[in-house]
This record gives structure tokens, sequence and C-alpha cells, in this order.
């Protein structure tokens, strides 16, 4: 059986140091059953159940009811607001998806500075030397199983 829950892997090269840096992270696709949204280290949702009020405001509510997530989105059209940060970060704006709220992730994950995620023109994510993510549905979990306890330890939150 799967689940709503996908294992992301991303991989880029630091655009300062050159170093390769190797992210693991569970990503939830909202809306999803318990114990699903408090595992993520990213969240993502989409679609009208989430088009109620305005991007930014969406995306810190949900942050602050799921803080173990890293990186929180909501994607309405063809933009998407990301929390960045757990409950006291802060939103970016972008022209973008699912995937770019897991390149965020592992962009905090390498210890850069969110205000360089983006440059000034647009909304385009900047800095990325080299990018590769792949990723794949979870499986549900078993008794009491966290199957995202295995990528925490990864990630320096």
């Amino acid at each position: 059986m799967t689940g709503p829950g996908r294992r992301t892997r991303v991989a880029l090269l630091h655009p300062h140091s050159g170093r390769l840096v190797v992210d693991e992270h569970l990503r939830v696709r909202l809306p999803a059953p318990d114990p699903w949204p408090s595992l993520a280290d990213v969240l993502y949702a989409a679609g009208d159940l989430y088009a109620v009020g305005d991007g930014p405001r969406t995306a810190g509510e949900l942050a602050n009811r799921h803080p173990g997530a890293l990186v929180a989105a909501v994607q309405r059209g063809t933009y998407c607001w990301m929390w960045l940060g757990g409950a006291g970060g802060c939103v970016l704006r972008l022209r973008a998806g699912e995937v770019w709220a897991s390149l965020a992730h592992a962009w905090l994950v390498a210890g850069l500075p969110v205000e360089t995620l983006c440059d000034h023109s647009g909304g385009r994510l900047a800095g990325w030397a080299s990018v590769s993510i792949r990723s794949r549905t979870a499986r549900a979990p078993s008794e009491s199983a966290r199957p995202a306890a295995a990528y925490r330890p990864r990630a320096s939150r």
C-alpha cells in the first residue's frame, strides 16, 4: 500500500564551496491522513481545498499547524508560496511548484541563507550550480513506525 508521502532525495552543488550536498526528506502532498502531515519535512498543498485566504497567510498557517515541517508550500494557479524555516520562518513566492519546495528544503539543509535563495528579478531560484532530484512513494507506516525517522538525522533543523 502506498501513501501521500514521497521519499525525496535532492543533490546539489553548493554554490559557494562547490561541495556536493545530499538531502533526503519526506515530502507530503495534502490532503493526507494522519500521521503523514506530522511526519513531513516538506508539506505541499494545491488546488481548491487550499484556495481560501491569501497564499502567504495560508502557507504560514500550514507551517504553524505542522511545526516539524521545514518547508510548507501552497500552490494556487501559477504561484507557489513557500513558508521556509518552520514556525518562525519567512514566505517566498515563486512561479514554481512541488519540486521547488524540495529544492528549498535542500537549500536550507545546506546551511545557505534564505535571503540568497532567490534573485530579485521575478522569483527565479538563484545560485543553483547543479541539481538532481529523485523521489518515490513511501510505504504506509506499519504500527508505530515513522517513515521519516531515517531521514531526519541528516537534516539540520
